[in-house]
């Protein structure tokens, strides 16, 4: 007589959480500037059909001025429905951003990007940018283990100091302009 003791790992069959990112510029963002930043996820070999998500960042220093569809659902073909959600700019949000695949028995494992945003850079500080309300499903319409990387972007504003000690110094006399150059005090 055999006794047969299966021990069961709680992992063995679970996936990994999908993961949904923020990419953000590696650069400086400066005042008055639009810039992109792209929303990806990566399933980790989950098949996918179906994104929701809202996104929140600081109005005072953030305007969104366009959202578009990626093309993480549309790989292998498929087609997609795709929301882009509604904006709302004085409040800081866009809510129900979603996308789903229409193709009957389609879904998809493989990383990508699933909108797209141009934003500016309303006013110079440092603005999270934050994703709320972020469902992902799978082909049995449950939802799926995420996480979340939330990001940030800084925006600057460049001050010319030259150009502005020069204008000081020809304020108070010490040198004046004339076409693109600079005459010294005394020098004609």
């Amino acid at each position: 007589m055999f006794i047969i003791i299966l021990i069961l790992n709680p992992e063995f069959g679970s996936a990994s959480p999908v993961e949904i990112n923020i990419d953000t510029p590696s650069q400086p963002v400066y005042k008055g500037q639009d810039f992109n930043i792209n929303i990806s996820v990566d399933p980790v070999d989950n098949p996918i059909t179906a994104i929701q998500f809202n996104l929140l960042f600081n109005s005072s220093l953030i305007e969104v001025r366009n959202i578009k569809e990626g093309f993480l659902l549309k790989q292998k073909g498929a087609n997609t429905i795709f929301n882009s959600g509604t904006l709302n700019n004085k409040m800081g949000t866009v809510v129900n951003v979603w996308g789903l695949i229409i193709t009957p028995g389609a879904s998809i494992t493989a990383q990508g990007i699933i909108a797209g945003l141009t934003l500016n850079a309303k006013e110079a500080g440092s603005s999270k940018i934050i994703l709320t309300n972020v469902i992902i499903s799978n082909p049995e319409n449950q939802a799926v283990q995420t996480v979340i990387l939330d990001a940030s972007v800084r925006a600057e504003i460049i001050v010319e100091v030259v150009a502005l000690v020069l204008a000081v110094a020809e304020e108070v006399g010490a040198c004046r302009f004339s076409g693109n150059s600079i005459i010294s005090r005394g020098e004609s």
